[in-house]
């Protein structure tokens, strides 16, 4: 079986396929490729949520829960830069909320290994003052609030 242009010269296939859809070429248009690419975008808009909403709760568990007054404002300032990132995110698509539970719960899970990174071994980090699940609300209009934490 011969590999696809979109398999051997991505962004050929790419240029190939919107001079298709914009001459209405749909004969010859590479639909398999085309629909995966677009099923794709999807993944590519959680990704990016997700990667901010894992910053937001790493920081923002830091902020709870250490105390270090020196780190707070640089603690609050990732945490506010990527709340922008997600409603930046959010704002021209909300239909990604759908997906919003599953990308939280990855986001945790991710977050409690950053978290656990922090510390020499897994038994510090089970004696230290994070807890092991979220304590406050998990939607999306909570956690782009500023200061939520408070």
């Amino acid at each position: 079986m011969s590999k696809s242009l979109n398999d051997t010269d991505f962004t050929k296939w790419v240029q190939l396929t919107a001079k298709q859809l914009r001459e209405k070429d749909f004969e010859n248009l590479d639909l398999e490729n085309l629909i995966d690419e677009v099923e794709s975008l999807i993944y590519e808009q959680k990704k990016w949520i997700t990667d901010s909403l894992i910053t937001v709760l790493t920081y923002s568990m830091k902020r709870m829960f250490l105390d270090l007054p020196e780190r707070f404002h640089d603690w609050e300032r990732y945490v506010f830069r990527a709340q922008l990132d997600i409603k930046r995110d959010v704002a021209n698509n909300e239909t990604i909320l759908e997906y919003w539970d599953d990308m939280f719960d990855h986001a945790w899970d991710i977050s409690l290994i950053r978290l656990e990174a922090d510390f020499k071994t897994h038994e510090e980090f089970e004696r230290s003052p994070y807890p092991k699940t979220w304590q406050l609300a998990k939607d999306y209009g909570m956690l782009i609030k500023q200061d939520f934490w408070k």
